[in-house]
């Protein structure tokens, strides 16, 4: 069984995604997550809810990730760098958050260049992405859980 993770207060406005819109509250995030990346995961697992796990752990990962990039950059540390940004990268792309993932490529492309003072200023674009997706996890995680009942719905 999932743990649950507690919803924020009822929205009252709607923010637009990739596959519909997602209700926002006041910690409602902005980075956009393609529903579609967790009925993928939902359909080569065969469970929605191993694909729910891996987004829990994806959400409540994102501040260690972002703090291990951090860490690399400031030290101008090119394989320490490297690996925390390619976990975040490979981990976005599986859970949806492509705006992140792609702000991984760009940061990438500048640490193999050794261009860290480039990469520690962009690296404030990122940082703002992954707080925001992270302080906004109960929504996301609630708009998957609920997406992935009208899919399972629609399938019976």
């Amino acid at each position: 069984m999932l743990p649950l993770m507690t919803p924020g207060a009822p929205r009252e406005r709607e923010k637009p995604t990739a596959l519909g819109t997602m209700p926002l509250s006041k910690a409602a995030p902005t980075t956009v997550i393609e529903l579609q990346s967790i009925r993928e995961l939902t359909d080569e697992t065969d469970s929605p809810d191993i694909a729910l796990q891996f987004l829990i752990e994806y959400l409540n990962m994102l501040p260690r990730r972002l703090q291990r990039i951090l860490h690399g950059l400031r030290g101008s540390d090119s394989e320490a760098s490297m690996d925390a940004l390619r976990s975040l990268k490979i981990t976005s792309a599986m859970a949806g958050t492509h705006a992140i993932e792609a702000e991984c490529r760009a940061l990438e492309a500048l640490v193999r260049a050794g261009n860290f003072d480039a990469a520690n200023h962009e690296a404030a674009t990122l940082s703002a992405s992954v707080l925001d997706l992270f302080e906004g996890r109960d929504q996301v995680y609630e708009h998957a859980r609920q997406d992935l009942l009208q899919v399972e719905d629609t399938a019976s």
